[in-house]
C-alpha cells in the first residue's frame, strides 16, 4: 500500500472516529438537555476532600483548596470558558457574554469556596447533603462590585462523593435552598444558573455523602447507554475494515 493511500485511509478513519464521538456528544446533550461539553465526569478518581469530612473519613481526609481565576472582559463580556478546582468536584461553565461589560473594569474575578454543609440551613426534607456546598461568586476588577445575576445561563457540574438526586442553590447564604432542575454525566450532576451564591448536591435519605444513594430518576438508563456504546464500536470496526481494504 503506498504511503499517500495510507494517509487517506488514515484520515478518513479519523473521521469515522470524530463522527463517532460527535454522535455521541450530541446524545449526550439531548439526554441532558443542557448544553454542557460532552461526557464530562470530572478531572480524576482521586479521593474525595471534605471540609467536614465524616467521623470515619478524619484520619485520611485533604482540606479542599479554594479556586480563583480572573477572566479577560472584552467589549462583549466574558468569553466562553470554564472555572474549576484542581480536585474536580465542581466546575462553572461560563456562556460567551454571559457576564456584559461594566464600564472601565477589564476584568471578572471567579472564586469558588467549599463549605461545611452540615453548618448551614437544612435541606429540602427527605434528602440530606452529597459532600461540600460551594460559595460560587462573581466581581469586576477592578471596581470590586459583587456580580448578582447574569446575562446568560452557565453551567455548574459538581461531583460528589456518591451518587446525587438532585441539586440546590441558595441564595441567602445557606438558609434556605431551592432545588434546580438538573440533569447526570456519569457520577456528577449539573444544572444551569444565572445567580451566583452556594451549591450543594444532594442523596435522597440519610447517607449524608457515604451510602449509595436511590436513582434520581433523571440520569441516563442502561439501555440508551447501550446503544451509544454499540453506535460507537460500529463506527471504530467499520474503520478498522477500511483501513484493512485499503492496504
Amino acid at each position: 500500500m503506498s504511503h499517500t493511500r495510507w494517509k487517506k485511509g488514515a484520515a478518513a478513519a479519523g473521521l469515522v472516529v470524530v463522527a463517532g464521538y460527535l454522535v455521541v456528544g450530541a446524545v449526550t446533550l439531548r439526554l441532558s438537555g443542557r448544553h454542557v461539553r460532552p461526557l464530562f465526569d470530572s478531572f480524576a478518581n482521586a479521593p474525595y476532600q471534605w471540609v467536614c469530612p465524616p467521623a470515619s473519613l478524619k484520619a485520611g481526609n485533604t482540606a479542599p483548596d479554594r479556586a480563583q481565576q480572573s477572566i479577560t472582559l472584552t467589549a462583549a463580556g466574558t468569553e466562553n470558558t470554564s472555572v474549576a478546582t484542581d480536585n474536580g468536584q465542581i466546575l462553572f461553565s461560563l456562556a460567551q457574554g454571559e457576564v456584559p461589560p461594566h464600564g472601565a473594569d477589564n476584568t471578572v474575578l471567579v472564586k469558588i469556596v467549599a463549605l461545611c454543609a452540615s453548618k448551614l440551613g437544612a435541606v429540602p426534607a427527605g434528602y440530606s447533603p452529597a459532600g461540600n456546598a460551594y460559595r460560587y461568586t462573581l466581581n469586576y476588577e477592578p471596581s470590586g462590585v459583587s456580580i448578582t445575576t447574569t446575562a446568560k445561563p452557565g453551567n455548574v457540574i459538581v461531583r460528589p462523593p456518591t451518587t446525587a438526586d438532585a441539586l440546590v442553590y441558595s441564595g441567602d447564604g445557606g438558609k434556605t435552598w431551592q432545588v434546580l432542575h438538573s440533569f447526570h454525566s456519569g457520577t456528577s450532576i449539573g444544572a444551569s444558573f444565572t445567580t451566583p451564591g452556594i451549591y450543594l448536591a444532594l442523596q435522597r435519605g440519610t447517607g449524608n455523602g457515604l451510602a449509595p444513594s436511590s436513582s434520581g430518576g433523571s440520569g441516563t438508563s442502561p439501555f440508551l447507554i447501550g446503544v451509544i456504546v454499540a453506535v460507537v464500536a460500529g463506527l471504530v470496526v467499520a474503520a478498522v475494515e477500511f483501513i484493512r481494504r485499503r492496504r
